[in-house]
C-alpha cells in the first residue's frame, strides 16, 4: 500500500476532538486494516515522518501508534526496510469463520453460471479463436496510437457519440462496400465493444422476452448464453455441409443468428440456394438476420465471399463485423450495419444502455483502415494463415490417414476434426494438456442434439509452422495411446 493510501484510510476514521487520543485512533485503524487483509504479512509502511505528515498530526503520535502496534506483535521493525507487517500475527488479529449467507440468484444468473465458457489461453497449440499477435504491426499501430493521446485531442477523452466515433464509421463503409459488398453508409453503422454487445443491443431493440430466436447447431457459446439473458427461447437449428437447415424452421421467429460465410465450427458456407430462402423466410416471417461475419477476411481459396448483407433487398439483415480476429483480442472493438430506418434507434439505445467510450482507440482505428495499414496487414495475414492451415492439413493426413474427418473450407484461423474410434474425450483432453496442448470439444458448443458426433476445435492462427509440426506429432501419440486403452478395455 503506497504512503497515501494508507494515509486515506486513516484520515476517514480520525476524530480529532473526540474522547480516544489519536495515537490510539491510528493503532486501530492499522490493526482493523491488517486484521482484515488490507494490510498484508510483510508490507512496508510509511515512515512516521511521512505519515504524521499526510496525517497532520506530529510525529511523536505515529511513533507510539506504532511502538503499540509491535508490541502487541502486528508490526515488526528492520534497519534497512523500516516499520513492516508482521507475518505471523496474534491470534486476536486472524478473520473470524463466519457461515457465509446461502445468496439467491436468479433464474438468468444460475443459467449464466451453468453455461459454458471460452477458453481462457491465449497462447499454446490449437487454442481457437486466436490470431497471431507476434505478426502484428506494432510499429505504425503505436504512432498512430500515439497521434490521439496528447492534449490537443481532449475532446476524445470523453464519452463517444451516439453510433461511434465518425471517421471510423467513414472507413469502415468505404472498406465494408469493396471488401465484403456491404450496403452501407457511414450513419448505418454503429460501433460496439466486442461481438456480445452487438448481439446484446440488437437483441434488446428488435425482440420482447418471451419471442424465438433461432441459433445454428452448433453454434458459438456465447450466442444463446446472450439470447437467453435477454428473455428469448432459443431453438437450434442442425447444420450440415450446405450450412443451416431451414426445413427444421417451423415456428416463426423474430431473430435468426448465423455465421453464413464461415460457419462456427463447423467451417461450411451457407449456399446461395438456402442464402435466398433465408432472405425470402426472414420477410415472410417479419424476422430479422443477425449475419455473424466474424473472420471472413481470411479465406485462402478465393475472393471472399460478398456479405448476405450485400444482397438482402428487405432490409432483414444486421451485419456484425470485429476486429477481435485480424486486429487483437484485447481491442475488443466491433460494429453493426443495421437497415436506414434503424439508425437513430441503434445509435439512442447503444448510448444509454452503454455509454461508449474509446475514442482514441477508434481514431487510431480509422487512420489504421484509412492509410492502407488495415487492408495491408490482412493480405500479409491472410498468406500466413494460409500455409499455417495448409502446413496443418497435411499434417493431420500424415498422422492421422483415413481415422479422421476434418473441416476442409479454405476459411478462418480453426478447423474441426473427428477421429474415428476415438471415445475417452477427456482422457485425450487432460493427457493434451500436460503437453501444451489445448483442446475444445466440439461438444461444447452442441446445443442439445442428442445425435451429434463429437470432436475437436482446434485452432492454428498462433502456431507458427514449425510449432504445428510438433504439435500435430504429440496430439495423434496421444491419441494412439488413449485408443489403445480403449481397445484393451473391451
Amino acid at each position: 500500500m503506497t504512503d497515501s493510501l494508507l494515509a486515506d484510510l486513516l484520515i476517514g476514521r480520525l476524530c480529532r476532538n473526540g474522547p480516544v487520543p489519536l495515537q490510539a485512533q491510528i493503532a486501530n485503524g492499522i490493526r482493523d486494516a491488517i486484521a482484515d487483509g488490507t494490510l498484508k504479512a510483510s508490507m512496508r509502511l510509511p515512515s512516521s515522518r511521512t505519515l504524521a505528515a499526510a496525517l497532520e498530526v506530529s510525529r511523536i503520535t505515529v511513533v507510539t501508534a506504532y511502538e503499540r502496534l509491535s508490541a502487541d506483535g502486528y508490526l515488526r521493525s528492520d534497519s534497512t526496510s523500516g516499520t513492516l507487517v508482521c507475518e505471523t500475527l496474534p491470534q486476536s488479529a486472524q478473520p473470524s469463520s463466519r457461515q457465509a449467507t446461502a445468496r439467491t440468484l436468479s433464474e438468468r444468473g444460475k443459467e449464466l453460471i451453468r453455461a459454458p465458457a471460452g477458453i481462457q489461453e491465449r497462447k499454446g497449440a490449437f487454442v481457437p479463436g486466436v490470431c497471431d499477435t507476434a505478426c502484428f504491426p506494432y510499429q505504425t499501430w503505436r504512432r498512430i496510437q500515439n497521434r490521439y493521446l496528447g492534449e490537443q485531442h481532449v475532446d476524445l477523452m470523453g464519452y463517444s457519440n451516439p453510433g461511434g466515433y465518425l471517421p471510423l464509421r467513414r472507413a469502415l463503409s468505404e472498406y465494408l462496400r469493396v471488401s465484403r459488398a456491404v450496403r452501407t453508409t457511414p450513419e448505418q453503422i454503429i460501433v460496439t465493444m466486442g461481438s456480445n454487445q452487438s448481439i446484446d443491443l440488437c437483441s434488446r431493440i428488435l425482440s420482447d422476452a418471451g419471442e424465438l430466436a433461432y441459433v445454428e447447431n452448433p453454434c458459438h457459446w456465447a450466442t444463446p448464453i446472450v439470447l437467453r439473458a435477454n428473455g428469448l427461447e432459443v431453438e437450434a437449428i442442425a447444420v450440415d455441409h450446405d450450412g443451416l437447415k431451414l426445413e427444421r424452421c417451423k415456428r416463426q421467429p423474430r431473430l435468426i443468428v448465423t455465421t453464413p460465410s464461415h460457419q462456427f465450427p463447423m467451417g461450411v458456407t451457407l449456399s446461395d440456394e438456402r442464402r435466398a430462402r433465408l432472405l425470402d423466410a426472414a420477410e415472410r416471417w417479419d424476422a430479422f438476420v443477425l449475419e455473424d461475419d466474424y473472420d471472413s477476411e481470411f479465406r485462402y481459396d478465393q475472393r471472399p465471399l460478398p456479405s448476405l448483407q450485400g444482397v438482402d433487398e428487405g432490409g432483414r439483415v444486421i451485419l456484425m463485423g470485429t476486429f477481435s480476429k485480424v486486429m487483437y483480442p484485447g481491442m475488443r472493438l466491433s460494429y453493426i450495419v443495421v437497415p436506414p430506418d434503424l439508425v437513430d434507434s441503434f445509435a439512442a439505445a447503444s448510448l444509454r444502455l452503454y455509454r461508449p467510450g474509446h475514442l482514441s482507440l477508434q481514431a487510431a482505428m480509422a487512420d489504421f483502415i484509412a492509410d492502407g495499414h488495415f487492408a495491408m496487414h490482412i493480405r500479409r495475414m491472410r498468406d500466413i494463415y494460409g500455409a499455417r492451415q495448409a502446413e496443418m492439413l497435411r499434417c493431420l493426413d500424415r498422422c492421422f490417414g483415413d481415422s479422421l474427418e476434418t473441416s476442409r473450407n479454405a476459411a478462418g484461423l480453426h478447423m474441426t476434426v473427428r477421429i474415428r474410434d476415438l471415445l475417452d474425450f477427456d482422457t485425450t483432453i487432460s493427457r493434451s494438456l500436460e503437453q501444451g496442448i489445448y483442446l475444445r470439444r466440439l461438444h461444447t458448443f452442441n446445443q442439445g442434439d442428442p445425435q451429434f458426433r463429437d470432436g475437436f476445435l482446434l485452432g492454428f492462427g498462433a502456431l507458427d509452422v514449425e510449432a504445428i509440426r510438433s504439435s500435430v506429432d504429440t496430439f495423434a501419440r496421444i491419441v494412439e495411446r488413449v485408443v489403445s486403452a480403449q481397445d484393451s478395455r473391451r
